[in-house]
């Protein structure tokens, strides 16, 4: 019963993660098909490092399996990053 527990939680985790968006190269992105652009900004204290959960999760909401990172501007403590969406 116990292993019957953990089975499921293994595969509830495995299918959740797998829904997740990830990011891709230009030359990957010419094998899948264009959604269209998808924009995120995000503020605090330090933007330097990208937050790709949230970006995983606009390009989720947009039907997409992929994105390409295609621009970023702003300062230190906001920052807006543009992507192209892949199915």
């Amino acid at each position: 019963m116990k292993a019957t527990k953990y089975l499921l939680a293994l595969l509830a985790f495995t299918s959740f993660s797998s829904l997740a968006a990830i990011e891709i190269t230009r030359e990957e992105a010419a094998k899948h098909t264009e959604i269209g652009p998808v924009t995120i900004s995000q503020s605090g204290g330090d933007t330097v490092g990208l937050n790709h959960e949230l970006l995983s999760k606009a390009v989720d909401e947009k039907g997409g399996k992929y994105y390409v990172i295609i621009g970023r501007e702003g300062k230190t403590t906001f920052e807006t990053v543009d992507a192209i969406a892949y199915k």
